[in-house]
């Protein structure tokens, strides 16, 4: 996210309002195009690890897999949110407001 924002800081610094308004909203998609050609050609190399080769050979796996999930760990589903919340909220609004004097 670092890199990310970096790379904007120093892209809106180099060039003019008007080149990132014509073109410059490009960029991004220009540098995840190889970025998501490696991480196909990663995914399509990599072989599946033991314990899942084992479990799709032998054929126990779930027939419905979301319906177990909601069944069966529907408390953590509904934690989920509130702990992103926390860890991505709750630091911008203490930075945001900061202490008052």
């Amino acid at each position: 996210m670092m890199v990310a924002s970096l790379s904007a800081l120093l892209f809106t610094e180099v060039r003019s309002a008007a080149a990132l308004e014509s073109w410059g909203w490009r960029v991004p998609f220009l540098i995840a195009l190889p970025l998501g050609l490696i991480g196909l050609y990663m995914r399509l190399r990599l072989d599946e690890t033991p314990e899942f080769a084992q479990v799709a050979a032998s054929g126990e796996h779930e027939r419905a897999p979301l319906r177990a999930t909601l069944r069966h760990d529907w408390r953590s589903i509904l934690r989920s949110p509130r702990w992103c919340a926390r860890r991505r909220c709750a630091p911008t609004c203490c930075w945001c407001t900061g202490p008052r004097s």
